[in-house]
């Protein structure tokens, strides 16, 4: 397995800060082809992080259309 995790840890039911650490394994992006942009693994991975922080759910499983900056996929 190749690509990025984040850990974050956030104290109580509202969010008003976090701690994380993250890791990069093998890679933390890929790169643009004639057939993709290319992806910020890093970037996806703290966005991720953010949409569950303001929904307290996984990621992707909020019960509301993604907000600008998320990308609705499923968390695991």
């Amino acid at each position: 397995m190749t690509g990025v995790a984040v850990v974050s840890y956030a104290q109580g039911d509202t969010i008003q800060g976090w701690t994380s650490r993250m890791a990069v394994v093998g890679r933390m992006k890929d790169d643009p082809t004639a057939t993709s942009k290319g992806n910020n693994l890093l970037g996806i991975a703290y966005a991720k992080s953010a949409e569950m922080a303001e929904t307290l759910q996984d990621s992707g499983t909020a019960k509301r259309p993604p907000m600008t900056g998320e990308f609705g996929w499923q968390g695991a």
